[in-house]
């Protein structure tokens, strides 16, 4: 359960990250749109990569702790 809760969290923040990326170009200047949203992509990719090693690491964790 623990690498699925993380891996949900995980989805979560890249559908948030992006959410916000896409929503934070309304306000910009037409000239900057391309690069605050490819900083904002950047950030949310980011995020995803972060969870999905943490995913792996917890599940070494949990696989050297269930062999003993």
């Amino acid at each position: 359960w623990v690498l699925l809760v993380g891996f949900v969290v995980s989805l979560g923040g890249t559908v948030l990250g992006l959410r916000l990326a896409f929503g934070s170009v309304e306000s910009v200047d037409p000239s900057q749109k391309a690069t605050v949203l490819a900083a904002s992509i950047s950030r949310a990719m980011a995020f995803t990569a972060a969870g999905l090693v943490l995913d792996a690491v917890v599940f070494v964790v949990l696989l050297v702790v269930a062999l003993r």
